[in-house]
């Protein structure tokens, strides 16, 4: 009878966690190690428990692919495949963190968490400021990049963030801001936008030099729909549809018969509180000038408000 056979590796067993963890730890000094005691007569639940156990002991974490993908019924030869792919990505992640490690303390001795706080302080701050033990930036550059550094540029500083893995989450930046999607910067407008804080890249223009590097182009729908699309928010966002729909509630308007049914001179001609006439409201709904509300506006509406 073999060890697993003898023993399930369940947190379920007679034996104590600890107790269990530290014979794992004991007995299964590598993958292979592990692999030859596994007796092709357990289940395949038997299997993913072992498994499970065996990477959380070894690497200090839990299998989360496994977690919430279990694999399909696997043969021993299936099952060492999967499990070596999987050691070899954790080494691989542990071997990139032991690099990253030293440099993510020198910026975090500035302040610098993420590649928009430094994309935010600039190249000319990066170059000036001392980062011990490697000296100033374009030394510090030098030794993440692993090339001579004459100049830092931009560019660089966008080099240096994805070496390190810091890129940062635009999409987070901007929803903790109050921007679910497209259609609010279009109803807020240009100013609004621009005067918004986004921590901890700064103000609206910031962030949009940051996310599209654009330069200095004026902010216009158009770079604000590119804005969005690059960060992945979606064009109308499930709480603004909600919004919309809820106003139209309010005014009789429950779905897409309800609407046609009032009529597209009647809806140009309300009032729909907080955003005006019938016109205005469908501007924005849409996103976009639509001039008269026309039956073809009325079908628009219906489509991106989701009226059945």
């Amino acid at each position: 009878m073999t060890h697993l056979e003898s023993r399930p590796f369940s947190d379920t067993g007679s034996e104590s966690s600890a107790e269990l963890d530290d014979e794992l730890v004991r007995e299964f000094k590598t993958l292979d190690d592990f692999l030859t005691t596994l007796d092709d007569n357990l289940d395949a639940a038997e299997k993913f428990d072992a498994a499970c156990r065996f990477f959380r002991f070894k690497y200090r974490h839990s299998i989360v692919d496994f977690k919430h993908n279990p694999p399909k019924p696997m043969s021993k030869a299936e099952l060492s495949d999967y499990l070596k792919q999987y050691a070899a990505e954790n080494e691989r992640m542990a071997a990139v963190a032991e690099f990253r490690a030293p440099f993510m303390d020198a910026l975090v001795m500035h302040g610098v968490q993420s590649g928009p706080a430094l994309l935010a302080k600039g190249s000319r701050w990066f170059v000036e400021t001392d980062f011990p033990p490697y000296g100033k930036g374009a030394a510090f550059g030098s030794a993440i990049l692993g090339r001579t550094l004459d100049h830092v540029t931009r560019q660089v500083l966008r080099e240096v963030i994805d070496k390190l893995g810091i890129k940062g989450d635009y999409k987070r930046i901007m929803l903790d801001a109050g921007i679910p999607d497209y259609n609010t910067l279009y109803r807020k407008g240009h100013k609004w936008f621009l005067s918004l804080d986004f921590p901890p890249v700064g103000k609206g223009k910031a962030l949009a030099n940051q996310v599209l590097d654009h330069g200095h182009k004026p902010i216009s729908s158009a770079i604000l729909l590119d804005l969005v699309n690059k960060v992945g928010l979606p064009y109308i966002a499930e709480e603004t549809i909600a919004e919309f729909r809820s106003i139209l509630e309010r005014n009789g308007i429950q779905n897409r018969e309800t609407l046609f049914k009032k009529g597209s001179v009647w809806f140009k001609l309300h009032a729909f509180e907080p955003y005006g006439d019938g016109n205005g409201f469908a501007r924005f709904i849409l996103g976009h000038s639509v001039g008269n509300v026309t039956h073809k506006v009325l079908e628009e509406i219906c489509h991106v408000l989701q009226l059945d």
